[in-house]
Order: structure tokens, then sequence, then C-alpha cells
């Protein structure tokens, strides 16, 4: 194994075709997801089905139009982060009060 893997196991960095759980630094617990047993087709996947469509659409454009990388982090940010920073049940409001910023979520 390379120097280079072993550092980044060290810090808690995995790859599903290198992971090895008597690689894992003693004492720390990784936690793998699993995908079996899930159905893709069910009707409470439709969104997750919409966002990787979207994503897979951005990458294929800026693939397609050899966007620069700002194009690229741009969209990234925007299709994994967007929807928490849309909702607003997770929106803070932010307001002047005698002078102070005061932060109320």
């Amino acid at each position: 194994m390379l120097r280079q893997e072993w550092t980044l196991n060290a810090r808690g960095i995995y790859y599903k075709d290198s992971y090895s759980p008597d690689r894992v630094t003693i004492g720390r617990k990784v936690w793998v997801p699993s995908l079996d047993n899930i159905d893709w087709d069910a009707p409470g996947e439709v969104l997750r089905r919409k966002r990787a469509q979207m994503i897979a659409e951005h990458n294929l454009n800026n693939e397609m139009w050899n966007k620069s990388e700002y194009a690229w982090e741009a969209d990234a940010w925007s299709d994994v982060f967007g929807e928490m920073r849309n909702d607003p049940v997770l929106a803070v409001y932010v307001w002047l009060f005698c002078g102070q910023l005061c932060v109320r979520s």
C-alpha cells in the first residue's frame, strides 16, 4: 500500500475499493453506508432521482462546453447545498437592533 493511502486511512478517509476493517485506526468506528435493499423506483425516491438528474445534466453541460473550474464548482455547490440554502425552515434571520447585529433562527 502506498504511504499516501496509509495517511488517508489514519485521517479517516477510506475508499470503497480499498476499504478494509483491518486498516481502521484502533479505537475509531467507521460508518459504511449500505445501498442494499433500497427500492430506487419507490415514490419516495422521486426527488432524489430529480436531483441526481440535475447534477448529471450540469456535469454533462460543463464537460460539453469545456467550462471553467468556477462553473463546475458553482454548479456543485448549488446542486448539493442549494436545497439546504433555500429551505425556509433552516433560514436564519438577521436584523439590526439598537446598533447591534442580532441573529434569530
